[in-house]
């Protein structure tokens, strides 16, 4: 079994792939809490190409999530829990 502290950032972990899932198939409009208590809903967006890569993102505000849940851009939006 592998340590998810040691899991690489752009891998999908038990948590990440529920909220993929619930993005894919439409399953309720649950949205996550972030570190800092904000609540938003990401949407997972598929690599266009070799040079991207997959990731959450919301438009409004616009942010964006490495696959793991962490905050590219700060520690206090890193996804948290589903509500």
């Amino acid at each position: 079994m592998k340590n998810p502290a040691t899991a690489d950032r752009n891998e999908l972990n038990t948590f990440t792939s529920v909220v993929k899932m619930f993005n894919e198939f439409g399953w309720g409009t649950h949205g996550i809490r972030l570190r800092n208590g904000d609540v938003v809903k990401p949407a997972y967006r598929e690599a266009d190409d070799d040079l991207c890569e997959s990731s959450f993102v919301t438009t409004s505000p616009m942010m964006y999530w490495n696959l793991d849940g962490t905050s590219v851009s700060n520690r206090n939006f890193d996804m948290m829990e589903l509500v």
